[in-house]
């Protein structure tokens, strides 16, 4: 009865994919080899979406002329796990109900399922949620039947660490309880076991949630870096694992993390694909630390692969900016180097490439030089350095990019003045210029399309000034993409009105 696979589109985004994962192991029943009278109980030991647990089971009703049935699952206790290094209770309570039609296929299930973590007195996380959920015939074109399972959530919601923890916990302690919580017995040998499934496709598992896991353990257990930072350097190690576990101590950050990636960069050094991942995974870090930018540096300056070399200039913008708040020198150096260099080159796509990085960067002593090229004869050159302003803040980056949306003949370059846009769509001037855009009779279909759509991720559904410009395209009886963006639009509001 234990659902042990569940396939989530890649598009789903992982609150959807926790959704979808959450209402199957719902599904999850184990029932007798032989059915036993109305009323029958049995216990079972087994493991769901929270661990594992011990499950209580009734049999409801086998007397009926219809010959259906149904079982009671109820979650009495989770079995806490050796390895917790504070003791954790989990309470369940709540119930599901599933009814089976006389073939034994499950014709519907409900019910409302509760989880409370504590820490002594205090509530860690909660989780409620009740489902309803039915098979049904679905007529195809053919006149043939299928079945197909509908289902609906009727309620879900979590709190995490709101009320009643210790007040000496600090911040990290309580993020290590929550990944204590989410891992129950997971141990180091079990997560580099489902690695190697992943890796020899075994398990068609998410890697994001094995990354997730990863991390949470190694917050837990920092002496575990040490394992992971050997298993990531070995040059028998595959793209797979480097990139899960480059990703995992990634996702932690502690100098001794970001000091093991430093290693297996330098291990791998002679294969691009290794090294461009591990590039990804130092770019990605929230706090990279000075020797994380120079070993970008040293990439960047002796890779023989121009397109890994560039990955690892792009990657040096970015941390540079997270940096700056902490070392100022540091990327003020940065973007001396790379202003130098972008004045010093005639060749497009290295002029492309420096503005590029310098955008990343987003430090103010490359305005001037970026402005220069928001005039450039080039295209490409142009849209690179409108996208380059997204970060600076200071109005005559506002106002270039503003009259290359209202005024350059590039219909590039003018998509790159409204990503840029994006980049600021929680100040009012850039709202103002979007909504302008999208509702312009006579613009481009496609610009107004993805006006409409930043709009749409920056504002409430149900914003008015989103929905009045949604209604302004659907009016005017718009085509294509932009009358499907507006469509959709104007639903997202209908289902979730204003509060």
């Amino acid at each position: 009865g234990r659902v042990t696979h569940v396939y989530c589109p890649p598009s789903d985004s992982s609150a959807a994919r926790g959704i979808r994962r959450l209402i199957w192991s719902d599904l999850q029943l184990v029932a007798p080899a032989q059915a036993g009278p109305s009323g029958s109980l049995w216990t079972v030991q087994e493991q769901d979406a929270f661990g594992n647990c011990t499950a209580r089971y009734q049999l409801q009703d086998t007397t009926s002329d219809s010959g259906r049935a149904e079982i009671r699952r109820e979650v009495v206790a989770y079995r806490a796990s050796p390895t917790d290094s504070i003791p954790l209770t989990y309470e369940p309570s709540g119930a599901m109900r599933y009814e089976f039609r006389p073939d034994g296929f499950v014709d519907r299930w409900a019910g409302e399922v509760n989880l409370a973590i504590r820490v002594g007195e205090g509530v860690l996380a909660e989780t409620r949620h009740r489902v309803s959920m039915r098979r049904v015939a679905v007529h195809r074109r053919s006149h043939s039947q299928r079945e197909s399972l509908v289902g609906q959530f009727a309620h879900l919601s979590a709190r995490v660490a709101p009320v009643g923890l210790p007040p000496h916990l600090s911040a990290l302690r309580r993020r290590e309880l929550l990944s204590q919580a989410a891992l129950n017995d997971a141990t180091l040998e079990s997560l580099l076991h489902d690695l190697m499934q992943i890796e020899q496709g075994l398990d068609d598992g998410s890697d994001s949630e094995l990354v997730n896991r990863l991390a949470s353990f190694v917050q837990i257990h920092p002496e575990s870096i040490g394992a992971l930072a050997k298993s990531i350097a070995d040059q028998r190690a595959s793209l797979v694992r480097i990139r899960i576990l480059g990703q995992a101590l990634a996702a932690v950050g502690t100098a001794d993390c970001q000091a093991a990636l430093c290693r297996a960069v330098r291990q791998h050094e002679g294969s691009a694909d290794a090294t461009l991942e591990l590039i990804l995974a130092l770019g990605s870090l929230k706090v990279p630390t000075v020797e994380t930018i120079q070993c970008l540096q040293s990439i960047a300056n002796r890779i023989q692969d121009r397109d890994v070399g560039w990955t690892a200039e792009l990657a040096v913008g970015a941390a540079g900016r997270r940096l700056a708040g902490t070392d100022r020198w540091l990327s003020a150096r940065i973007a001396q180097d790379f202003v130098q260099r972008l004045e010093a080159t005639d060749d497009d796509d290295e002029r492309v490439q420096y503005l590029l990085v310098l955008g990343n960067l987003g430090h103010a002593d490359a305005l001037a030089t970026i402005l220069t090229h928001v005039r450039a004869e080039s295209v490409r050159v142009r849209a690179a350095a409108v996208w380059a302003l997204r970060f600076l803040e200071h109005s005559a980056a506002r106002d270039a990019i503003l009259s290359a949306l209202q005024g350059d003949v590039s219909l590039e370059v003018r998509r790159q003045a409204l990503e840029a846009l994006g980049q600021r769509a929680n100040e009012d001037w850039a709202v103002s210029a979007l909504e302008t855009t999208a509702g312009e009779k006579g613009l481009d279909a496609s610009l107004r399309s993805r006006a409409l759509q930043i709009l749409g991720h920056a504002l409430s559904p149900s914003d008015p000034r989103l929905v009045a410009a949604a209604r302004r395209c659907i009016e005017e009886g718009s085509d294509g993409d932009l009358q499907q963006v507006a469509q959709r639009t104007l639903v997202n509001a209908a289902a979730r009105p204003a509060r």
